[in-house]
């Protein structure tokens, strides 16, 4: 066959194909659907607000958290949570012939700029799945044994594990493994298999000794969200110049990433609870951290 003649075939082929729609999930109205991505903007704005003084006013994010869950949680049962959108984002980055709308890329870069100002903004009062085991470990920070710093390093590159899973899956067969095994889907729609309903009773009885075990080993959103932190404009830093060594932040840590004095703002949630937790004010987010910690550390008993 002639080369003129493939072209021709090619170009036939290509113009009786026809591009696959994917409807909205949901089915809801698109003004509907953009009513959603303005609350969850609106929400994430109030957090920073919020963060950004965690001493006087951190303590109600409790209050947008209840929001969270009672409107993205329950109503709109999980469907819209920028952690499913990186299963979406990575089909349709693999397979352009998927159509991605313009809301799931907003509900999947939103979280990540506020990430790159100061933290993340988006596990400390927006996340669902984030508020729900704050809920049930409300007192875990009492009755668990506290893990070895070496060994929660090791369990929180479980979240790349499951990224690089999850884009696997994306790559292979355009499935999308966090919406099917979500440990907290099943209990947002109270509709699953019984093997999720197991999962998922599992992983709230480990948040009752275990705080946020699915966001700091699990979360492949999480994996994004804590890179972006280490480049972000307001970080959370231990002064070492006034820190008393008391370790009284690093012992209320829900997400223990504070180890002799250093904060990894990769795996901060910002909850406030170090900061409140310090007399002296040590602990404070600040857009100078490098020269914060390049501070003389103060020597105890002085």
């Amino acid at each position: 066959m002639r080369v003129m003649e493939i072209e021709e075939l090619v170009i036939k082929d290509l113009r009786d194909y026809a591009y696959p729609v994917y409807p909205e999930a949901s089915g809801m109205p698109e003004w509907m659907a953009w009513a959603d991505v303005s609350l969850f903007a609106l929400l994430l704005l109030v957090s920073a607000w919020l963060v950004w003084q965690p001493a006087g006013r951190g303590r109600w994010l409790w209050a947008v958290q209840l929001a969270a869950v009672g409107w993205f949680g329950f109503f709109r049962m999980g469907c819209l949570c920028p952690v499913g959108s990186v299963g979406n984002v990575a089909v349709s980055l693999f397979h352009p012939v998927v159509l991605l709308s313009v809301l799931a890329v907003v509900w999947f870069v939103l979280p990540l700029v506020a990430a790159l100002v100061m933290g993340r903004v988006f596990c400390a009062g927006l996340c669902p799945l984030g508020a729900v085991q704050d809920a049930v470990g409300w007192n875990a920070r009492r009755v668990r044994s506290r893990i070895g710093s070496r060994l929660e390093k090791v369990l929180s590159l479980g979240t790349w594990m499951v990224l690089l899973y999850v884009l696997w899956c994306a790559f292979d067969s355009q499935s999308l493994p966090l919406c099917r095994y979500d440990p907290f889907v099943a209990f947002f729609r109270m509709a699953a298999s019984p093997v999720m309903w197991i999962v998922s009773g599992c992983f709230l009885a480990l948040c009752v000794v275990v705080s946020r075990p699915f966001c700091r080993w699990l979360c492949p959103y999480g994996a994004l969200l804590g890179l972006a932190s280490r480049f972000a404009w307001r970080k959370r830093v231990i002064d070492p110049g006034t820190c008393l060594h008391c370790r009284k932040c690093e012992k209320c840590c829900p997400m223990n990433c504070i180890d002799r004095g250093r904060i990894d703002v990769s795996r901060c949630v910002l909850c406030g609870r170090c900061v409140r937790s310090c007399g002296r004010g040590s602990v404070a987010d600040t857009a100078d951290a490098d020269e914060v910690l390049s501070h003389e550390p103060r020597v105890r008993g002085k």
